[in-house]
């Protein structure tokens, strides 16, 4: 089955972060989907509160600030659709 896979590119957002995966859910809740946060070496608590509130949510920690366009870190299934998005766009 096709599902969808949403890259998120975070840099210091937890709050537009949360905001960005609540809509996700609350559009998505039928439909196969991978959620992957791809974290720019931010130094606030976003990896907490997604691993408590979100726990099928998949995190891939950067140790630098690689930018929106470098996403070498993340695997995409061949059978699904990919999406980037930054936080505050959702």
């Amino acid at each position: 089955m096709l599902g969808l896979s949403i890259i998120i590119v975070n840099y210091n957002t937890t709050s537009l972060l949360s905001n960005c995966l609540d809509s996700i859910y609350s559009y998505t809740y039928s439909f196969p989907l991978e959620i992957i946060v791809v974290d720019n070496g931010s130094c606030d608590n976003a990896q907490q509160l997604i691993s408590q509130k979100y726990a099928s949510v998949q995190w891939r920690q950067l140790v630098q600030n690689l930018g929106f366009a470098d996403r070498k870190s993340t695997r995409l299934n061949s059978s699904h659709v990919a999406l980037s998005r930054m936080p505050s766009s959702a």
